[in-house]
């Protein structure tokens, strides 16, 4: 009894840690992409100042 107890909530333990590392997961694509978009408006702008003054 004692040790179906211990194992369900190794499952769950398990369970919740995967949960946590998947939204983690998606937080950081979301970051990722944020900082990809922002990455992307330097380059244009860079661009765009060296256009100007070449």
């Amino acid at each position: 009894m004692y040790n179906e107890a211990l194992a369900m909530l190794d499952k769950n333990t398990v369970d919740y840690m995967i949960e946590r590392q998947q939204k983690e997961i998606e937080r950081l694509k979301e970051e990722s992409l944020a900082h990809k978009d922002e990455i992307e408006q330097y380059k244009k702008n860079w661009s765009n100042l060296v256009n100007y003054y070449l």
